[in-house]
């Protein structure tokens, strides 16, 4: 994937999604390994998306992505985990992250 960086948060919203739902759905390309959220941002996004590691301000924006999407409505903290750095999507996060990144809309 080609994109400018720094990566803006938006697309960081995306990009976590579309890994989070990647790690939960079923033949998911990381549905044998965890998935609390520090992972995802840091080294899975990059894996994903075959792009070099994220900069410092990139991973610090990408922590800000994942509250906001817990607050907006898109995540929530995974009811079997004991610790709250585990996430799944809610439904209206699986809905978004079933699209191509380019057909998800979310607020900013």
């Amino acid at each position: 994937m080609v994109v400018s960086r720094p990566l803006p948060k938006a697309l960081l919203k995306k990009m976590f999604l579309k890994v989070l739902h990647e790690h939960k759905r079923p033949g998911g390309a990381y549905a044998r390994c965890g998935w609390d959220f520090t992972g995802i941002v840091r080294p899975k996004i990059c894996e994903y998306f075959e792009i070099p590691p994220l900069t410092k301000d990139e991973y610090s924006e990408g922590l800000r992505a994942v509250y906001e999407l817990e607050r907006d409505g898109y995540i929530m903290q995974d009811a079997t985990q004991s610790s709250d750095s585990f996430k799944v999507l809610t439904e209206k996060g699986r809905i978004v992250a079933e699209r191509s990144l380019d057909e998800m809309n979310l607020p900013s």
